[in-house]
């Protein structure tokens, strides 16, 4: 990617700032725009399906709320938040590298604002910035095992947002049994057109999350053991 497409901060402290890469220019025009007009075409032929409960849950914006879902289902969040969520107030945290500078540009121009960061590069700068959007009344979205895995270890930054926060935690899953699956650290979830996509997710109270004195180690094990049961892996 050309050094034009890179946005600079100043200060060199690469967990408050660091290089931000994102799409600009023609390939905006000629590579985003047709490429999330065939994403929407694409998630149209897919079927949907949740459980009374889910549904409630995953619908439910009377409040703001911390979505966690794990990294190798990202590929169709847009259409869990653009169908059951207010996706113009779903602000998901994306890593600041040139890989997701992709997805963020697909992100965004689905309506859906994004944060850029992760563990290694502007963590803190992307943490306050969360909380600051958590409490102007948006939802935030954290892969816990992103950017990079290793696949399904849930990290410490979601339990760090929650309890900042005091906001509820939405754990939701994405089963699809018909999709393609590359062999990527993350073995990314691609449905196959005309599939059924199936989610489910659950909803914790703040308070019941840390109502104790365990660590955040200790509440990481526990939220990903409960988020590995709403996820089921076929074939992996």
């Amino acid at each position: 990617m050309a050094s034009n497409d890179a946005t600079v901060p100043q200060k060199p402290d690469p967990f408050f700032s660091g290089t931000v890469y994102e799409i600009k220019g023609w390939r905006r025009w000629l590579l985003i725009w047709p490429g999330t007009i065939l994403f929407r075409l694409y998630c149209a032929t897919l079927r949907v399906e949740t459980d009374p409960e889910s549904e409630r849950v995953i619908s439910d914006t009377s409040r703001p709320a911390v979505c966690i879902f794990w990294h190798n289902r990202s590929f169709i969040i847009p259409l869990v938040l653009r169908r059951y969520r207010d996706a113009g107030k779903s602000y998901c945290l994306i890593s600041a590298s040139k890989a997701a500078a992709w997805e963020n540009a697909i992100y965004n121009t689905l309506g859906i604002p994004s944060v850029r960061g992760s563990s290694t590069r502007r963590s803190i700068h992307a943490m306050l910035e969360l909380v600051h959007l958590m409490g102007k009344g948006n939802d935030i979205v954290i892969a816990p095992d992103g950017p990079s895995g290793p696949r399904y270890e849930f990290r410490r930054g979601a339990v760090a947002a929650a309890r900042m926060t005091k906001s509820p935690i939405i754990l939701a899953g994405i089963e699809c049994k018909a999709s393609w699956r590359p062999k990527t650290w993350d073995r990314q979830i691609y449905p196959l057109p005309f599939s059924k996509v199936r989610i489910r997710a659950k909803m914790l109270e703040n308070a019941a999350v840390f109502d104790g004195n365990d660590d955040d180690k200790t509440i990481c094990k526990r939220l990903a053991g409960q988020l590995r049961s709403l996820n089921e892996d076929y074939g992996v």
